[in-house]
């Protein structure tokens, strides 16, 4: 999913034309909203002329839960992921790319951490930014991040694993089973540490959540920082048995905006909304469709 560098390998349909939004067009109060969900690819955003700022809502992925081989419940939870609202300028600029992490029952597209076979793979985070993901530098013009969240660690063998954490926060230390002595400990959020010994989780860096370690391990969430890997804990018999939960990812909130965490259940996705720039849209029928903005979009119902 991810090159060196953070840089996206998109799907060939959607590098050869992103797909639109779904957009409509509120006439009388003259506002244009559009709506992402995750497909696992770029979409992008064509500026109309005079537009100078866009209000933007992104939620980022929630993270998978843990699972056990015996006992599923075994298992920690995963941690949500960010709501991020707040006004974004676009002055002068024509083309906004739009990412839509995906949840870590997904994958966790693009940047979230996996995790071994019993943790969960952490939620990708969401985001808005002036460049598009295949350029290497992407990542550095970014303007609202909504992070994803850690997931979940794993337990074997009687041991439990760690929630993972909600998007900024760190996940939860493995609970050892009764003949363990080190549980797997919790990723740290957004920072480069992992799950800490005796298997540490994997670091998470510049928007890539970090790994889970020893199949046990949550996944970090991805964001403008991404959180680090569940370390793996060992039990009597110095065999991995608990996981700690991965820890959340850091959001990037525009000034005057808002953050908090996304609800259970609440679906990534970004929303845009700007006021358009032509005037009332007065036209019915077919020719409705192309009126007061250039992107393609269907009438609110009146």
């Amino acid at each position: 999913m991810v090159t060196a560098g953070g840089a996206l390998v998109a799907p060939a349909t959607a590098a050869a034309g992103r797909p639109a939004p779904a957009c409509t067009l509120d006439a009388g109060a003259g506002l244009v909203t559009c709506t992402y969900h995750a497909i696992r690819a770029e979409q992008v955003l064509e500026i109309p002329a005079g537009v100078d700022t866009v209000h933007v809502v992104a939620v980022g992925g929630a993270g998978a839960p843990g699972a056990g081989p015996e006992i599923a419940s075994r298992g920690g939870a995963g941690g949500l992921g960010a709501m991020v609202t707040g006004d974004v300028p676009v002055a002068g600029m024509h083309t906004l790319y739009i990412e839509i992490g995906g949840n870590g029952v997904d994958g966790g597209w693009p940047n979230s951490g996996d995790s071994g076979q019993a943790g969960g793979d952490g939620g990708g985070s969401s985001d808005v930014r002036t460049v598009s993901a295949t350029h290497p530098t992407s990542t550095s013009t970014r303007l609202l991040v909504a992070a994803g969240g850690g997931g979940g660690g794993g337990g074997i063998g009687g041991g439990a694993g760690g929630a993972g954490g909600a998007a900024g926060q760190p996940g939860s230390p493995g609970i050892p089973s009764p003949a363990g002595d080190v549980p797997g400990g919790g990723g740290a959020a957004a920072t480069t540490t992992g799950g800490i010994l005796p298997d540490p989780g994997g670091a998470g860096s510049a928007w890539i959540g970090g790994n889970g370690a020893a199949a046990l391990g949550g996944g970090g969430g991805g964001g403008l920082f991404g959180g680090g890997g569940g370390g793996a804990g060992r039990g009597g018999s110095n065999a991995a048995d608990s996981g700690g939960g991965g820890g959340g990812g850091s959001s990037l909130v525009p000034a005057g905006g808002t953050l908090a965490p996304a609800g259970p259940g609440r679906q990534p996705q970004i929303v845009v909304t700007y006021r358009s720039t032509t005037p009332p849209c007065t036209l019915t029928g077919p020719a409705a469709v192309l009126c007061g903005t250039n992107l393609p979009f269907t009438r609110s119902p009146r």
